[in-house]
């Protein structure tokens, strides 16, 4: 009877928690209260900004277009304004968590690189029904480098033009405005990697939608375009689509996270998600649904080089009677595309016929391999397109086409469609090209769950198609449904055909990238488990498989469950309990659930607490806190396992002194715990000298400057007393090192109070002197002619800005000038000076102009503004910025030459926009030179990670490098790319231990060192150890004995081997052939063994009897109906419309159900009427609204599918199957509970009704009686 009335009790809270949730689909889960330890092991404080990166939060650097988290107003101007300016410093933009209105679209420039929080949520958020995008949409120019990271868009999306090295990283998008949330036009170097994209139903449009239907609800969009003028394809190029997760269902983020393997990129992002709705609930998603898809990625024409790998498609055919069908229009479109790989992806929810699964029209070296059809597949149809070929025309074709290795799982059958691989013919056979069909090692399996679907390659009709006469190839593509299992059967092809076809498939068409795409793990994964949200008390026991459902169907085995932290059911409060699901297939996943454990009314305080020693010098100074702490004493409230204030009372230990045995009590809300604590004389412990010191490296040219200081320095030695740590004086001994001659190693001893190390000493030679060379740098320069005479060569030095440096030492040289032509010139033009320092040479040109210019022609300069970058200015001559700059000089129709002085460009450290200066005859034209920042990678550094460790005396000389890094579990890792460096290891002096200690080992990878304590013990004699098994009797029914499986009674036993006094756990085998055969019921035996030691136990086998004890339950949902429908209204109608089921629990067995509905039945006009569903003397009633002929009535949600109610009703909440919805209004919230209140009461009176009778008269009865 406890039993039934603690889930009667968790049955009614479950509904009424269900009932009161302002959220249709996370319920518990959304008001779950996170305790602090909870919240650090899910989610870690951000980060900290990412390198090269400007918070544009930050007033200091952006001023008043700094962002403000959380702020009210649009804020996509300082957005964009902040971009700006971090790009003109050569930084990305890093934006922390918070929500950020962008209600603006706006057009970036190259280089934009914004990057949110790597762990909260960055949300740019679209509060307008505006189409508000991000990118450069129509804004047709050379723009490179636009980069979205660590975002979330709500209500926006990205669309770009001719904007090349596009990425989107680990971004979330939801609740779009837009027809596609992301869209890219004529891109190179594309990367759409590890993102979320989410479409409700209340964000897509409909089939009535003058718009709706297949023509919108899109996700992504690559393709580029046609130029009529030049007749060229534009392509959109080498574009990568990897990791995302395109539609989802939000009580199923779990289960995808494992879907794909080694998909940690995308794992993380799910995580992110859950934690914006759970924990932060920075966003909100009204519907479970979000994946509402007609199409996961479209190309209209000129896709070319793009790779679809390890994705995962989810649209919403399944759950169509929860949202209604939006028409579908392929998991992936493709229209003219060439050299495309789709490989690895997991496709589910898609329409197995006209309007689902991967659909190409026309193209080239496609391969779709590896990847998971969940009841879709393949089409493909001849239809003409653009971007086939390099031309502008229009073309059917298909060649170069492979599909290997892939999974079509079919799961129902859904009326006259049953694609898995299909050839369409649109076209007449003259009309298109076919070639080159590769179609192998594909398997159809569950087959019987669909009619038939043959290898629907070739139209024998047309003579259309993949046809060995046009070298394709089909072979070791298998059906699991008998027939034709094991076979390839291509509708249409003749035992001939097969005959005729080329038997070496990789003759025909072998993919680049082959071996590395038919090693991609497939996806395959039925169904997606998700949490049952559920309340217990404390005490109570709970199954891990009653906290999941959908975890299996009849095409997948049942997995075993596992709770991964049952300790924390053990405390009230709202907890998120681990479920682990392990399959026979090797998928394992874990999913979250949130438990609420309710207290018990009746507490007891435990105080816990043990005996220490304390020395008699520490006595006077302890306080209570080290009181406690010592003692490691705690009060706890049982059995809710709150902690509770705790008090000491230890008088007469603070009063000691001498040494003895000593009480302390303490006290917690009325209960005492007493204890001994012993206290001991103080102890002068033995001290020892403890030398440590550092090999180095010197030049051999450095010894005779050598000091003892030096050598002690270099060496980092140091003597110290343990364990007082006392430093001790030091001496040195390094005559060998004094007396070196030549190159090699030296060794040198350290001495303190009668102890020494010696240390080795490598002396190298030294290197030879670098030749240094000097460079002489001089810019040409203008000057008048009437300035000549009184020239000096210190005036010529200053107006070239000439100098002469030494390299690499970097002096500067004495500079001589030859002037000889320039002093003698005596007419305007250009003349020629040289520089000279250490017989290096250096000429420029100088151009003498006339105080007054009397041409005979006008010299004229044209050149334009150009943009460079800050890297290139170092390299930059005049030929390139004659070039750069178009600059062109002209003399009475002739080309003249040019001088340019680049001094003020040459000097810039910074962007910005300089002026140089173009010479011509004497005529100068200035022009500004905008120089751009280089978008830098970031600096890698290397970080070494490893821990100190502890070994016996014993295996210190046998220890290698390798063992040494084993131990330490040490690793060098580059930041941030996270590649792993070749390690090294110093640890000679651990090699020479001759005693138990603390000892120095030092890791060097690139330059970067690590250093770590290595513990030697002295060698302990083995202890000889002992096999001990320990087992419990259990009890079982008779019908589970023919099930036992040897694991299932070492579990019930709670049987375990362990060595004593290690500790470790030892393998277990059993003997059960006694319990195996039991027929009837008794006592037998079983016997556990391990290392010879054997353990027998007693096994009850009880009857079946108590299994009898079963309930009736009833469960039926409200329902609509129309007043014309009322009179004709059946009972299996009535029970039909209601879901009506009555079953017995715990078999679930179905029972018999009659209604009574006579009210609704004579029902004259509209309202609401009372339903009651009867069944073993237990009832339920509801309610049926009747509407009248002109209410509109929609599709909506009900219990988990389609009910017609009217429009009026819409704003209602809606629930799941395991929930109970509570009428609105107070009253009848008052008559919805005291229906459940005298249900419960009844099933209480039941249950006590049968346990009298049973005890009094010891009756047996009727199942209808129970």
């Amino acid at each position: 009877m406890k039993k039934i009335q603690s889930k009667l009790i968790h049955m009614m809270m479950v509904a009424i928690t269900a009932g009161l949730s302002t959220s249709p689909f996370i319920n518990a889960m959304a008001e779950e209260v996170k305790e602090p330890s909870q919240m650090e092991a899910l989610v870690k404080e951000p980060k900290s900004i990412p390198a090269n990166s400007l918070d544009a939060t930050d007033q200091t650097i952006f001023g008043a277009n700094a962002l403000v988290p959380d702020a009210e107003e649009n804020q996509a101007n300082q957005l964009l304004a902040a971009m700006n300016k971090a790009i003109s410093l050569g930084k990305y933009l890093y934006i922390p968590k918070g929500t950020y209105y962008i209600e603006y679209t706006r057009v970036f420039p190259s280089n934009s690189v914004m990057i949110g929080d790597e762990e909260g949520a960055t949300i740019f958020k679209n509060r307008t029904t505006n189409d508000i995008n991000l990118g450069s949409a129509n804004q047709y120019g050379n723009r490179s480098v636009l980069t979205f990271k660590n975002l979330f868009f709500d209500g926006l999306s990205i669309n770009t033009d001719m904007f090349k090295n596009v990425t989107l990283d680990s971004c979330v998008f939801y609740n779009p405005v837009s027809n596609f949330q992301v869209f890219l036009e004529f891109s190179e170097n594309a990367t759409i990697k590890n993102n979320i994209f989410l479409r409700d139903v209340d964000h897509a449009k409909g089939q009535d939608s003058p718009v709706g239907g297949a023509a919108w609800n899109h996700t992504i969009y690559l393709g580029g375009y046609t130029t009529a003028k030049d007749k060229l394809n534009q392509y959109q190029y080498n574009t990568l689509v990897e990791n995302n997760l395109i539609g989802a269902k939000i009580d199923e983020l779990d289960a995808l996270k494992y879907v794909q393997k080694n998909a940690d990129g995308l794992a993380n992002t799910i995580t992110r998600l859950q934690h914006a709705l759970e924990d932060e609930q920075s966003i909100v998603l009204e519907r479970n649904e979000q994946n509402i898809i007609s199409t996961g990625i479209n190309s209209f024409s000129t896709l070319k080089k793009a790779r679809i790998l390890n994705n995962i498609f989810y649209s919403n055919k399944d759950n169509e009677e929860t949202n209604g069908f939006i028409t579908q229009d392929h998991v992936t479109y493709l229209r003219g595309s060439t050299d495309v790989v789709l490989a690895g992806n997991h496709v589910r929810g898609w329409f197995n016929g006209s309007w689902g699964g991967f659909k190409f029209k026309s193209g080239r070296e496609i391969s779709i391999m590896n990847n998971y059809f969940r009841n879709t597949g393949l089409i493909m149809t001849d239809d003409p397109e653009i971007g086939v070929v390099e031309t502008t025309d229009r073309v059917s074709m298909y060649k170069d086409i492979f599909v290997a290795n892939n999974t079509f799982d079919f799961k129902y059958w859904d009326g006259g469609y049953r694609i898995g691989m299909e050839f369409s013919a649109q076209q007449a056979p003259d009309k298109t090209s076919i070639s080159n069909g590769v179609f192998i090692n594909n398997r159809y399996i569950h087959f019987s769950n669909t009619k038939k679907a043959d290898l629907l390659l070739y139209n024998p009709t047309t003579k259309t198609g993949f046809h060995p006469t046009n070298n394709s190839h089909v072979s070791g593509n298998t059906r699991d449904d008998g027939a034709h299992n094991g076979f390839s059967i291509v509708y249409g092809w003749t035992a001939e055909d097969y005959e005729k076809m080329n038997p070496d498939w990789e003759s025909i068409y072998k993919p680049s990238g082959y071996n590395e795409y038919v090693a991609l793990p497939i996806p395959e994964k039925n169904m997606l488990p998700s949490a049952v949200p559920t309340t217990i008390k404390l005490g109570d026991e709970v199954q891990a498989s009653d906290l999941v459902k959908n975890t299996f169907d009849k095409d997948e085995a049942t997995p075993v469950a596992r709770i991964m932290n049952p300790n924390e059911l053990e405390s009230v409060g709202i907890h998120r309990i681990n479920v682990e699901l392990t399959y026979p297939t090797g998928f394992m996943c874990v999913i979250r659930v949130p438990v609420t454990v309710e207290g018990s009314s009746e507490e007891t305080t435990e105080i816990t607490a043990n005996p220490f020693t304390v020395k008699l010098s520490e006595v006077s100074h302890l306080t209570a806190e080290q009181v406690i702490e010592k003692a490691q004493a705690k009060a706890i409230s049982m059995p809710s396992n709150e902690e509770q204030e705790l008090t000491v009372n230890y008088s007469e230990l603070k009063e000691a002194t001498e040494a003895g045995v000593y009480k302390v009590i303490f006290e917690s809300n009325g209960v005492q715990k007493e204890i001994d604590i012993t206290v001991e004389e103080d102890e002068q412990p033995e001290e020892t000298i403890e030398i440590t010191a550092e090999p180095f490296t010197i030049r051999l040219s450095e010894i005779q400057e050598l000091t003892d200081a030096r050598v002690i320095e270099l060496a980092q030695a140091k003597a110290v007393l343990i364990p007082s740590n006392i430093e001790q004086t030091l001496t040195v001994d390094y005559s060998t090192l004094k007396e070196a001659t030549e190159a090699g190693i030296y060794t040198i001893v350290f001495e303190a109070n009668g102890h020494q190390k010696e240390i080795e000493i490598t002396v190298e030679a030294d290197d030879a002197q670098i030749e240094e060379t000097t460079e002489i740098n001089a810019y040409p320069f203008t000057v008048k002619l009437s300035e000549l005479k009184n020239l000096t060569a210190d005036q010529i030095i200053e107006k070239a800005q000439a100098t002469a440096i030494l390299s690499p030492s970097g002096e500067r040289q004495e500079l001589r000038v030859d002037y000889l032509s320039l002093q003698a010139a005596t007419e305007a033009g250009i003349y020629k000076v040289i520089f000279e320092s250490n017989g290096v040479q250096k000429e420029i040109d100088v151009t003498v102009e006339l105080d007054e210019e009397q041409p005979e022609g006008i010299t004229e300069i044209t050149a334009e503004p150009f943009t460079i970058k800050l890297s290139e200015i170092e390299s930059l001559t005049e030929t390139m910025v004659i070039e750069k700059a178009k600059a062109v000089s002209m003399l009475n129709g002739e080309n003249q030459e040019i001088t340019v002085d680049l001094r003020s460009l040459k000097e810039a450290t910074t962007t910005g926009v300089y002026t140089i200066i173009l010479i011509s005859n004497g005529v100068q034209k200035e022009v500004e030179v905008t120089v751009e920042a280089d978008i830098e990678q970031p600096v890698e550094i290397t970080e070494i990670t490893a821990e100190p460790f502890t070994i016996k005396l014993s295996e210190v000389n046998a220890l290698t490098e390798t063992q040494i890094i084993e131990k330490a579990q040490a690793k060098a890792v580059l930041i941030p790319s996270g590649k792993e460096q070749a390690l090294t290891v110093k640890y000679s002096s651990l090699l020479e231990a001759a005693r138990a200690g603390s000892y120095k080992i030092v890791f060097e990878s690139n330059g970067v060192q690590k250093e770590i304590e290595v513990i030697v013990e002295d060698d302990i004699e083995q202890i000889e150890e002992t096999t001990e098994i320990s087992a419990e009797s259990f009890t079982i029914r008779l019908s589970e004995v023919n099930t036992l499986t040897a694991k299932q009674i070492i579990e019930k036993a709670k049987a375990k081997a362990i060595l004593t006094p290690s500790g470790k756990e030892q393998e277990l085998a059993l003997e059960y052939t006694e319990l195996k055969a039991a027929k009837q019921i008794g006592v037998y035996k079983v016997t556990f063994k391990s290392n010879d030691v054997q353990k027998q136990v007693e096994v009850i086998v009880e009857a079946n009897e108590e299994l009898q004890k079963e309930i009736t339950q009833i469960t039926a949902e409200p329902f609509t109906v129309k007043l014309s429908e009322v009179k004709s209204l059946t009972e299996n109608q009535v029970i039909e419309k209601a879901r009506a089921k009555a079953v017995l629990l715990p078999s679930r067995e179905e029972q018999v159900l009659s209604v009574k509905y006579s009210a609704l039945r004579e029902a004259t006009e509209v309202g609401n009427y009372k339903v009651t569903f009867t069944s073993n003397d237990v009832q339920k009633e509801i309610e049926v609204k009747v509407v009248s002929e002109d209410v509109d009535i929609q599709d909506t949600v009900l219990g988990g599918r389609n009910v017609r109610v009217p429009e009026t009703s819409q704003q209602e909440k809606l629930h799941s199957d395991t929930a109970k919805k509570l009428p609105e209004t107070g009253e009848n919230n008052k008559k919805y509970v005291l229906v459940e209140y005298m249900y419960i009461v009844t099933l209480l009176y039941i249950g006590f009704r049968f346990l009298y009778i049973k005890v009094v008269n010891g009756n047996q009865f009727s199942k209808r009686e129970k």
